[in-house]
């Protein structure tokens, strides 16, 4: 279809809500609802390999007129391109922090449970089960667990189907390189997710001690035990957002981050009421940048990670049309505010 009539008529008549268009076609649909496109070949490309989905439904709402389809008098196609490109951006400059504390998460629930529970990994079969392991007497042990977490049996056998993994380099060299298994080797191809689960069920003084050991908190251990968990899925949620491809920039969690053991935690009162109740700090990116300078303990990493979101902010300021950390209400003055936690209760 090379005209707008003949897509109007298709899109009318089809059984299907949203039936598909080619790249070409969406082009000319977007033309005909007020959007102006100064280069087809690169809007052509950008559809391509972002997809209408991801480029065109995940930012429109900035730029529609109330009500329709069509697009407020003046908005180019470059328009919806940069906020997906800050979009990107924002994911970029988070993965990598994200990516710290998963690593530090697992080489101090390993170290936890092998202080704790040696280092002997199970090696027997399970007699109901080929694939699961007889775990009695090995660090995966139920009796080292917490009694009152009711998966904990559940979480334990996952965790031992990775001695199944003889494709795992470093798994598969243990094996034949020596007489066990460690924590901190089986843990290696574990994703973010098991390794939470593996902190969850550790009873409450080890698991506090892991939370000590990748946070800068070293008093008010009964907030820290109450938040850490949630904490943790929050940024694992925030981190599969962006390796599969969302968008990023409003994303809110399921988890959230609970207002009173925060500030307990930090000694004063940085999460407000007046914003914790439009969201502010509760599950979204504010509340996410919260988390992860709690769980970094080298500063100048946190430095970092603060400059990089006032120069991220005062470009987008700058040079675009949205600013998309003011638009969820990730203002300039709580990076401020971030940047004032930093540098006095950290």
């Amino acid at each position: 279809m090379k005209d707008i009539n003949s897509i109007k008529t298709y899109l009318k008549l089809s059984p299907e809500s949203k039936p598909y268009l080619s790249c070409k076609e969406q082009i000319i649909l977007l033309k005909d609802r007020g959007l102006i496109i100064d280069d087809e070949k690169f809007a052509l490309m950008q559809l391509e390999t972002i997809s209408y989905y991801s480029l065109i439904n995940a930012y429109s709402h900035f730029f529609k007129q109330k009500n329709n389809e069509f697009f407020v008098n003046g908005t180019h196609f470059r328009d919806l391109f940069h906020c997906y490109q800050n979009d990107m951006r924002l994911k970029n400059l988070y993965f990598k922090y994200l990516i710290l504390i998963e690593q530090s998460l697992k080489n101090n629930v390993a170290a936890v449970v092998a202080k704790n529970f040696g280092v002997n990994e199970p090696k027997t079969k399970s007699k109901n089960n080929p694939k699961l392991f007889d775990r009695k007497y090995s660090y995966l042990d139920t009796y080292y667990y917490d009694p009152h977490k009711s998966k904990r049996a559940g979480v334990l056998d996952d965790i031992s189907k990775s001695l199944n993994w003889n494709k795992v380099e470093s798994i598969n060299h243990y094996k034949k390189k020596h007489n066990h298994v460690p924590p901190w080797i089986i843990i290696l191809p574990h994703n973010f997710g098991l390794t939470i689960k593996w902190l969850s069920i550790l009873k409450k003084s080890h698991k506090i001690e892991v939370l000590k050991s990748i946070s800068n908190i070293t008093v008010n251990e009964k907030d820290l035990s109450s938040i850490g968990v949630d904490s943790l899925n929050l940024l694992r949620e925030f981190r599969n957002r962006i390796a599969h491809g969302h968008r990023f920039y409003s994303f809110k969690s399921e988890y959230q981050l609970s207002l009173t053991h925060f500030n307990n935690i930090i000694g004063y009162e940085l999460l407000l009421k007046k914003d914790y109740s439009k969201d502010i700090g509760r599950n979204d990116l504010y509340a996410l940048t919260l988390i992860i300078l709690l769980f970094t303990r080298n500063k100048p990493t946190r430095d970092n990670l603060i400059e990089e979101l006032f120069k991220l902010y005062g470009e987008m300021d700058q040079y675009n049309k949205i600013n998309l950390l003011e638009s969820i209400g990730f203002t300039y003055d709580l990076i401020r505010k971030l940047s004032f936690f930093n540098e006095n209760y950290l």
